[in-house]
């Protein structure tokens, strides 16, 4: 009986393992016995079945402790694959719902856009250099290389490079033109249009004639 119960365990497992084809340390799964790739660690073959990752919802998801440099899983919540990259989890969308940086055709401006679904600030930036902010929540917008890229205030909007440059908390400014406001640190309401209009140190709420600088 011990001798039976031996040989029906091995015919078992024998019968679950001949998919498995180890070679050179790489592991096979396929129905013919072929070999691994050499440059895989692990080969999956079939010509009918495919290779179901685990499923999580969104919830579970950012909720994985240290999740490793790779991670993949498929989220049953916005049914969409996603990778965690070594910083943040990433969704891996097709090339349909990419938008393409050689063009696109078939857009709806009901549904496509550039932009964001949430308050944080839309960034721009010229050879990795600042090129500008659109930013909702604190209703402050920058076009522009260094425009504004020091400012904590609110309402504020510089068009042209080096814009409000200087601009702390200073708020409700509106500068046009390369360097326009550009000595301007905590003023507000102040408005200057044209190449280097610059405002003169001054208190706090006290304006002062702008100037132009030669």
């Amino acid at each position: 009986m011990k001798l039976f119960t031996t040989l029906l365990l091995c015919t078992i497992l024998l019968v679950f393992l001949l998919p498995l084809t180890v070679f050179s340390q790489s592991l096979a799964i396929n129905t013919d016995g072929a070999v691994a790739d050499s440059s895989a660690i692990l080969d999956v073959k079939s010509s009918s079945k495919g290779m179901l990752i685990p499923r999580t919802s969104t919830v579970s998801r950012i909720g994985i402790v240290n999740p490793a440099n790779g991670l993949i899983l498929y989220d049953s919540t916005t049914s969409t694959f996603w990778f965690y990259n070594g910083a943040a989890w990433n969704e891996i969308t097709t090339g349909i719902t990419n938008w393409s940086l050689t063009g696109n055709a078939g857009t709806d401006t009901a549904i496509n856009f550039i932009g964001t679904i949430d308050n944080l600030p839309l960034r721009f930036r010229l050879n990795n250099i600042w090129a500008g902010e659109l930013n909702a929540e604190n209703k402050n917008y920058f076009i522009g290389d260094s425009a504004g890229m020091a400012t904590t205030g609110v309402k504020n909007v510089g068009i042209g490079s080096r814009t409000l440059f200087n601009n702390t908390t200073g708020s409700w400014n509106t500068a046009i033109g390369t360097n326009a406001l550009y000595s301007n640190t905590t003023a507000n309401y102040n408005t200057a249009l044209g190449f280097q209009y610059w405002i003169l140190t001054q208190p706090e709420g006290k304006m002062w004639p702008l100037v132009h600088w030669l």
